[in-house]
């Protein structure tokens, strides 16, 4: 559907809007949203800063709204898309959820973060503000033992897959294909095939 590019961050602006979030709290920034693009705040909760703030610096940058800016960039591809979702049962789904996370435990998360850390990297890096990094970071702060910060991470994990899940819905074009187990895949894959046969 095309991507916008947009101006290039401005670290004097992004600051002054991060220290209004601090100051004003995220409901003020989501209001004056709501009043210079309405479109665009419609299409995000409250509670999500981050596009928030980049939405808002797009606008004080350029004068023009970001919605507006996506709809200037909407180009027609030159080839048919197809779209598919798997559809996991809800319980399977958070089953495997935990496996993840249970592996990504086996497999060093902590130490990966404990050397973020030693590096002088913290949890206010926007890139380390995500699932996983925000519970290793906390319990390495001291803040929550490592039980609490393996639940979390599940609990975590699990809502974020259930936000996606409502994302994609939106979304009218997707074939969804209901999926109970891996050994499902080569058939899943043969669905495909046959429908972009179709």
């Amino acid at each position: 559907d095309g991507l916008f590019e947009g101006p290039g961050a401005d670290a004097a602006l992004r600051k002054k809007l991060y220290q209004r979030l601090r100051d004003e709290g995220k409901e003020a920034l989501y209001g004056e949203l709501s009043r210079v693009d309405p479109s665009s705040a419609m299409k995000m909760v409250p509670g999500n800063t981050r596009r928030i703030i980049r939405a808002l610096e797009v606008f004080h940058l350029t004068g023009v709204p970001i919605s507006q800016h996506h709809k200037s960039q909407e180009t027609k591809p030159q080839f048919q898309a197809h779209f598919f979702g798997l559809d996991w049962d809800r319980k399977k789904l958070y089953d495997r959820i935990d496996r993840r996370v249970d592996w990504m435990m086996n497999r060093g998360l902590v130490d990966e973060v404990r050397e973020l850390r030693s590096r002088g990297y913290d949890g206010s890096l926007n890139a380390l503000q995500t699932v996983g990094y925000t519970e290793v970071f906390d319990h390495l702060a001291g803040k929550i033992g490592k039980a609490e910060m393996i639940d979390r991470i599940k609990q975590n994990s699990r809502r974020y897959a259930k936000r996606q899940m409502t994302w994609f819905r939106k979304e009218k074009r997707i074939l969804w294909i209901h999926v109970e187990d891996e050994a499902e895949f080569p058939a899943v894959a043969q669905t495909i095939a046959r429908k972009f046969r179709e």
